[in-house]
């Protein structure tokens, strides 16, 4: 994340932020509060969801985990395969406890 200002030390001077221009020493950069906020919120939305598999798959686990494999065997899924196909066994209605 690009800070917005740079703030000289503990006093009230500000400088606003340029392209390609790095203050010297003393000024610490100052950020946007509300993109911080954004960051955290997305980084939080996210890691809810992973909780959400997570709990999903201790419950669930065997159903959607493995595929057939096309030779008469199974293949386990992972990654952003075992994510969509645990995202649709939630959406189906087979939540976590029941």
């Amino acid at each position: 994340m690009k800070p917005v200002l740079y703030r000289y030390r503990d006093s009230e001077s500000v400088i606003k932020a340029m392209e390609g221009y790095t203050p010297p020493e003393g000024w610490e950069p100052l950020y946007d509060q509300a993109a911080i906020n954004d960051e955290v919120k997305a980084e939080r939305d996210a890691m809810l969801k992973d909780a959400e598999r997570y709990r999903w798959l201790r419950e669930h686990g065997d159903e959607s985990c493995t595929q057939k494999d096309g030779y008469g065997g199974q293949e386990l899924r992972t990654g952003e395969r075992l994510d969509s196909a645990i995202d649709a066994a939630i959406a189906k209605g087979w939540k976590a406890g029941l």
